[in-house]
């Protein structure tokens, strides 16, 4: 069963008995996770992270026992069969054998996949993080929930 962080949302609000979200890339896994076989649920999950530390966004995808991710530069893709590789040893990336699960593979990771918006709004994301840092840093703003820190002598231990 594959699944993602996504798929927690939906899950915990069938479990409770709530309507279905009305708009989620998530799915239940309330049905699995009672023994059940769920057809519904898909095969493929994605991951994507930004740029960062000079790296190149990506995007990965798992479906079935492979998994694939590529950064958007001219690195090559890495693949793995983790029913076999479950440590990601073996990259068959480049691997003849492997060229027609690689093609559709990367088929699919490239069709809502836009790495220069990604570059964007990870840029972005963390300009705003840089922003509300350097504001708190110099406003130190007091909130009815903060509590202060105690020095550690201070500590009394009962």
């Amino acid at each position: 069963m594959l699944c993602n962080l996504l798929d927690w949302a939906p899950t915990a609000v069938e479990v409770a008995g709530g309507e279905p979200l009305p708009s989620t890339d998530g799915h239940s896994l309330w049905r699995e996770l009672q023994g059940y076989a769920d057809d519904a649920r898909p095969n493929t999950t994605f991951s994507e992270l930004g740029p960062s530390r000079g790296d190149p966004p990506s995007r990965m995808i798992r479906q079935g026992p492979w998994k694939l991710y590529k950064y958007h530069d001219n690195t090559p893709p890495a693949l793995f069969n983790l029913a076999d590789d479950p440590e990601e040893w073996n990259d068959l990336g480049s691997a003849d054998a492997y060229a027609a699960v690689r093609q559709n593979l990367l088929d699919q990771l490239y069709v809502h996949w836009n790495p220069e918006q990604v570059a964007q709004r990870s840029a972005e994301l963390t300009r705003d993080a840089q922003v509300l840092t350097a504001w708190g840093r110099a406003v130190q703003p007091l909130h009815e929930d903060t509590l202060p820190v105690a020095d550690v002598e201070d500590v009394v231990r009962c």
